[in-house]
C-alpha cells in the first residue's frame, strides 16, 4: 500500500509541474496477493504516463496479450499519446506509438555473466535516446546495446558506457570488430 501511495503522489507531482512521464512497471507478483487488483493499478498508472517500458512478460501479464503489437493497441486505446518500448530480450526491442510500430533486432551475447539490470539497461539506453531526439529505431538499438552489454558484466551498473562510447560497442556487438558477442 505504501508502494502505491508513493507511485500515484509521484504521478500527481510529475503532471502538476507538467513534466514527461516515464514508467518502467517491474513487476513484483509477491507485493500482492491480489494479481488483478495489482494489473488494474498498473494499467491505471499506463493510462497517465507518456512513456511505458514493459517487457513482453510483463505485457503478458498485465493484458493477457502475447504479442507487443497486440499490447500497443490495448495500451494506445487506454492512451493515445503513449510512447511504449517492449524489451524483448536478445529478439530485441519493440516501439509503438499513435503512428509508428517497429522491431529492431537485438545483439546476441556469447558470454552472459549477469542478467541482472539488463531491462534497466534498456531502459537507460532507450530514454537517452529519447532525450536526443533520436529517432524510435535509434532508441531502440541504444536500449538493445546496453542491455547486452550489461549482461556481460558482473552487477548491474558496472560497465556502462560513456555516450562517446556508444558506437565503439555498437560496431563490437554487431561484428564489425573482434568481440565477444555478434548481432
Amino acid at each position: 500500500e505504501s508502494c502505491k501511495k508513493t507511485v500515484l503522489r509521484a504521478i500527481e507531482i510529475a503532471e502538476e509541474v507538467g513534466t514527461r512521464i516515464i514508467f518502467d512497471p517491474n513487476i513484483r507478483l509477491k507485493l500482492t496477493s491480489d494479481h488483478e487488483e495489482y494489473k488494474k493499478l498498473i494499467n491505471s498508472v499506463v493510462e497517465r504516463v507518456d512513456i511505458f517500458l514493459p517487457g513482453l512478460p510483463e505485457i503478458e501479464f498485465l493484458t493477457g496479450h502475447s504479442t507487443p503489437e497486440e499490447a500497443a493497441a490495448y495500451y494506445l486505446e487506454l492512451n493515445p499519446n503513449l510512447k511504449m518500448a517492449v524489451k524483448l530480450g536478445e529478439k530485441g526491442s519493440f516501439y509503438a506509438d499513435a503512428t509508428t510500430q517497429v522491431y529492431q533486432k537485438g545483439y546476441h551475447v556469447t558470454d552472459v555473466k549477469d542478467p541482472v539490470g539488463a531491462g534497466d539497461a534498456f531502459s537507460a539506453g532507450f530514454i537517452s535516446g529519447l532525450l536526443q531526439e533520436e529517432t524510435p529505431e535509434t532508441c531502440l538499438d541504444r536500449g538493445n546495446l546496453l542491455g547486452a552489454l550489461l549482461t556481460q558484466m558482473l552487477g548491474d551498473v558496472e560497465g556502462f558506457p560513456q555516450l562517446n562510447q556508444i558506437q565503439y560497442f555498437r560496431e563490437i556487438l554487431s561484428g564489425q570488430s573482434n568481440g565477444d558477442v555478434k548481432r
